[in-house]
């Protein structure tokens, strides 16, 4: 029998949460590992107030392997009824919101990704490429959003054949830094209008 308390600890979690039931099959090549929680009240995802539950959905994620076996964690998520804020979902530890698959697995896919295409990426992982690439794109405009655009004042723009074929990439990069800001694929009459979503609104 697979001690539930173990798990508990090698996930890192603390109450409300814990771990009440592992099923391991060897033949499917899988282990779910099921979640659950105390009765304590939950905080508001927006003000942190305790508040009881509104209702809850049974979610299930993606975690690293548990040797050569699949993980998968499953565990009901409330939602918080809020006096001030409504329903609203509340946070887990063990995962960003509205992710299939948990941080370490995302921080996994992002590391074997650095080191070989996305197509091989997702084969080690044991996932579909579009599962992949819908990590990498959110951890890619996160780290966007985070950048510092403002003292830019030149903007190179080269473009690059990547494939047989008419296949571009256009990237551009900062004069003044050296440093890519944005790569699209396409030639440069097709992107430009992209790159101007992403620049800060010049001074007048």
């Amino acid at each position: 029998m697979l001690n539930n308390e173990l798990f508990t600890t090698a996930l890192s979690l603390e109450k409300p949460w814990y771990v009440k039931e592992v099923k391991f099959d060897p033949s499917g090549k899988r282990l779910d590992i099921y979640i659950g929680r105390t009765s304590e009240l939950l905080p508001c995802p927006v003000c942190g107030k305790p508040c009881v539950d509104y209702d809850s959905s049974e979610r299930e994620w993606r975690y690293l392997d548990f040797f050569q076996y699949e993980a998968h964690i499953h565990a009901k998520i409330p939602r918080t009824s809020c006096v001030e804020h409504g329903a609203k979902t509340v946070n887990v530890p063990w995962s960003r919101k509205d992710s299939g698959s948990a941080s370490l697995f995302e921080f996994h896919a992002i590391d074997l990704c650095r080191e070989m295409p996305v197509s091989s990426a997702s084969k080690l992982l044991g996932t579909g490429p579009d599962a992949v690439w819908r990590i990498l794109k959110y951890y890619v405009d996160d780290a966007r959003s985070h950048v510092d655009l403002s003292g830019m004042e030149n903007i190179g723009v080269d473009e690059i054949a990547i494939m047989k074929g008419h296949n571009y990439e256009t990237i551009f990069y900062d004069h003044g830094e050296s440093r890519v800001i944005h790569t699209e694929m396409g030639k440069k009459n097709t992107v430009f209008g992209k790159l101007k979503k992403i620049l800060p609104e010049p001074k007048r």
